[in-house]
Order: C-alpha cells, then sequence, then structure tokens
C-alpha cells in the first residue's frame, strides 16, 4: 500500500506509538512527540528554553560578556585562537557550537491524544500532507510539513490550545496555536516513520 493514501485517527495514533523511541531510519535519532511533546512535565517544557553550556577546556573557555550574557561566537572565536594557534576558524566555529548549545526562544506541547491523534489525521490527508507522502513514496528519505489550522478550526468550531513557555515568560501556561511541524520519514513495508509531531503558536 502506497504511503500516500487517507489516514484515520486510529492509523495516526497507531504511527505515534509505533515510531515513539524507535530509531529513524534518516537521522538514527529516536522519535520523541510522546516524550517531548505531550507527556512532557510542565517544568521540563520551562527548562527546553534555558540555554546549555558544555565543558569547558583552558583553550575553550566560556566567556561571559560584562551583561552576564555569554560572548558572541565571533568573539570566543578570536580568543580561543590566540590561546590556541593551531586552531582554525572553521574548527572554532565547530567548538563554538558544541560547547554552547543556545536553546530555542519557545517550547510547547499538545494537550492530550485526542488532540495529537485528531490534528495528525488532517495534516497527514491535507493536500500538503498528501503531497509530502508521495515524494516518500518517490526517492525522498524524510519530508516535513508545517501546516495552519485555520480551516481545521473552521469546521470544529474551537480553536486549539496548546501548554507553551517562551524566553520572557518561562511559567508553562495555556495558550492558543493555529500552526503544527511534522517531520516524517520513509521506513520499511511502506510505512512512514514519524519523527516529530509539534504545535506551533
Amino acid at each position: 500500500m502506497a504511503r500516500k493514501r487517507k489516514y484515520s485517527k486510529s492509523d495516526f495514533e497507531k504511527i505515534v506509538y509505533e515510531s515513539e523511541g524507535r530509531l529513524s531510519p534518516v537521522s538514527n535519532e529516536p522519535g520523541h512527540t510522546l516524550k517531548q511533546h505531550l507527556l512532557i512535565a510542565d517544568h521540563h517544557i520551562t527548562d527546553r528554553i534555558i540555554p546549555m553550556l558544555g565543558s569547558t577546556t583552558p583553550t575553550t573557555p566560556i566567556l561571559i560578556g560584562p551583561d552576564g550574557k555569554v560572548a558572541p561566537e565571533i568573539v570566543h572565536r578570536e580568543i580561543w585562537k590566540e590561546l590556541d594557534s593551531t586552531l582554525t576558524t572553521s574548527q572554532a566555529k565547530q567548538k563554538f557550537r558544541k560547547l554552547y548549545i543556545d536553546a530555542p526562544k519557545c517550547a510547547g506541547a499538545f494537550l492530550d491524544m485526542q488532540q495529537i491523534n485528531t490534528i495528525g489525521k488532517f495534516v497527514l490527508n491535507s493536500p500538503e500532507g498528501q503531497d509530502a507522502l508521495e515524494k516518500l513514496d518517490g526517492t525522498e528519505t524524510r519530508v516535513s510539513i508545517k501546516k495552519s489550522l485555520n480551516w481545521l478550526d473552521s469546521t470544529t468550531g474551537a480553536g486549539w490550545k496548546m501548554r507553551f513557555s517562551s524566553q520572557g515568560n518561562d511559567i508553562t501556561h495555556l495558550t492558543d496555536f493555529s500552526k503544527v511541524f511534522m517531520l516524517i520519514d520513509k521506513s520499511i513495508n511502506d510505512e512512514i516513520h514519524l519523527q516529530t509531531f509539534y504545535p506551533i503558536k
């Protein structure tokens, strides 16, 4: 059976559960829709918007500016190259990306499985979803879909709520969302692997 076909809510739920924790055939990373975008606790949503610092070495220290913020990458590069004359600009860029992992400006999660299944079915059956699935039936191994829910809102008569936290307002709270993002991979036996799926404010 082709991947490009119409899906029911139970079809999508099966895809979610089968993909959760399974390694992507493309990136070798585990599928994480439930772990990161449904079952995640409120305080862990807040944690996701906090930048993370890696471990430093004498020649690659993390530099903090007078404002208390991490200095820009270009400052790190120049000082690191002074501390280690063998370090190239390209190597310094790579070290900075590994050492200082910036955080997203916001993070959110669905409210329940019913919400995931209803919206997931809508996305896969939409023209954008069907086009993406057709690509997986062809030569593509990974496709992404960013979909507005405006049409779905008009048919249900209600908007959609998500748990949400953002930099500057890091207490997780309920807010409306109007779009979703889905990342799917080609899997064996004409199936798909759901790598991630989350709401966007």
